[in-house]
């Protein structure tokens, strides 16, 4: 019942003209290369980028992390075979929260190198082994 919920109130949201106006207006202010660069490709530079931060995990399954998103983001009817549920999302899940705390840290200012060592001092259980 809850995922017809969710189509029902999807279908309801694109049956409504002023909000398809209004995403279609939001849709036009992002950056081009933006809307035409797919999600893969925006994970694997961002993962490469990080290649020398020991924490993050270079053998992440980002197709895996792609299709669960699909899947979930899209109320797709079936899922694909990268699909992943339960503890395995959960652990995508974790090293996504991994790479984006190097990115937030990056922001602030500090190096690859930096970040490396801040996470294998860290005693956040997110960077335990």
């Amino acid at each position: 019942t809850g995922k017809v919920t969710a189509q029902l109130k999807l279908k309801t949201l694109n049956d409504n003209p002023y909000l398809r106006k209004e995403i279609a207006a939001f849709r036009k202010t992002l950056p081009q290369e933006r809307k035409s660069q797919p999600l893969l490709e925006i994970l694997q530079t961002i993962f490469k980028h990080y290649s020398d931060v020991q924490k993050i995990n270079q053998n992440t399954d980002l197709e895996a992390i792609v299709q669960t998103r699909n899947y979930h983001s899209h109320l797709l009817p079936q899922k694909s075979q990268k699909t992943v549920e339960a503890l395995d999302l959960y652990d995508l899940t974790d090293e996504l929260r991994k790479v984006l705390l190097c990115c937030i840290l990056s922001y602030l200012g500090l190096t690859n190198r930096e970040i490396d060592d801040l996470t294998r001092q860290s005693h956040n259980g997110l960077f335990q082994e």
